[in-house]
């Protein structure tokens, strides 16, 4: 068993915790239990001098939680072959856990979105900055090439993402992040251009991305292919619940900097205590994904004027019909978070009730 534990430890990256299932428990072993009970507070124990400590295997959501929230990578090794008396089961590596990459567990509030990013860099002349963006969590993937260097970090910083992805030549970008956010990174050729578009078009099935409007866009593309590569490779799946990407242009909405934020209480209050900022004064969304939407309108205020009229005249509809307001909002509480339950489903880590499909008739009745 140690054998088919050692082959199989050297599968997954060095800095992640193998969880190696045994009956109806994930086991560490060595390093990984060592560091593992320590983050989890787990009784560390040996056998045959070799460290080791568990977690019941029912309960092991909770506990991945944790270790992702202290920034670490969590690889799950689960029983894959049938239990014959006598024999070795059968295991492999089914999922492959970081801090931005974690279909099917819930880390921080529902209308919280959870980026993932990548940063390709320009040279300062002809080619822009790369920028990319993904909420495995929905399969929303955007990307951006930002102009300069200066527009590329409040870019990041705005996203406030999870974790990051950065080449391993890529040197300054590191000091952009805020703490607690993980820094992966990959090799260099996973950002050029080429490599990125043909994975996308690979996984998208198309035979270019003009149509998704990437007309232009390289370095973007480079950024963007990585995180698919990254995802895939992450979850052990097609990723089949991917949306197609969404480029969009810096200048396209007000430039809002990190310290901008923070001193108007966009989405946190100046000071502990009571909670004073914007959004919270503001939402009224019922569901997780009306919430998420405020928050990127919130930080990205609209600039066309065309888009702001269009968009008053959506609000300004249902205040002058309060009954209809008032029953489209009591519809919508029948509305569960779609575009995660469809990434728990594609992922495997969906439940029987979440297979059901009543969320995809509630859409269909409010028209989303």
């Amino acid at each position: 068993m140690m054998r088919q534990y050692q082959r199989l430890r050297s599968q997954v990256p060095r800095d992640a915790l193998l969880l190696f299932r045994l009956g109806d428990f994930y086991e560490m072993f060595m390093g990984d239990a060592e560091e593992g009970a320590r983050l989890l507070n787990l009784t560390l124990t040996k056998r045959n001098g070799v460290p080791m400590c568990g977690l019941p295997f029912h309960a092991a959501e909770g506990y991945v939680t944790k270790l992702l929230a202290a920034g670490r990578r969590v690889a799950l090794c689960d029983q894959v072959g049938e239990v014959k008396p006598g024999q070795m089961v059968e295991r492999a590596v089914t999922r492959i856990l970081s801090p931005g990459c974690a279909v099917g567990v819930e880390l921080s509030e529902p209308k919280l979105p959870r980026w993932l990013a990548a940063v390709r860099r320009g040279d300062g002349k002809k080619i822009p900055w790369g920028f990319a963006l993904l909420d495995a969590s929905t399969g929303d993937l955007r990307l951006a090439e930002p102009p300069d260097e200066n527009t590329c970090r409040e870019e990041l910083r705005r996203a406030n993402p999870a974790e990051i992805l950065l080449a391993e030549e890529e040197k300054g970008v590191e000091e952009w992040l805020e703490p607690g956010v993980a820094l992966t990174r990959i090799p260099d050729w996973t950002m050029e251009e080429d490599t990125g578009r043909t994975l996308l078009c690979d996984h998208f099935r198309v035979q270019s991305l003009d149509g998704f409007g990437c007309r232009g866009l390289g370095a973007a593309v480079g950024a963007a292919g990585a995180l698919v590569r990254y995802l895939t490779d992450s979850l052990k799946d097609a990723a089949r619940h991917l949306q197609a990407p969404r480029p969009y242009r810096c200048e396209d909405s007000l430039r809002l900097d990190s310290a901008t934020q923070r001193n108007l209480e966009i989405l946190q209050p100046a000071v502990p205590g009571p909670d004073t900022s914007l959004i919270h004064a503001i939402d009224q969304t019922i569901t997780a994904m009306g919430g998420r939407e405020l928050r990127g309108w919130l930080t990205r205020p609209l600039r066309n004027r065309v888009d702001i009229e269009r968009r008053h005249e959506a609000v300004g509809a249902f205040l002058e019909d309060a009954g209809l307001l008032d029953d489209f909002r009591e519809t919508l509480r029948e509305v569960r978070d779609l575009t995660r339950l469809t990434g728990r489903i594609v992922s495997g880590t969906g439940n029987a009730p979440e297979s059901k499909g009543r969320s995809c008739r509630d859409s269909r009745r409010v028209g989303l």
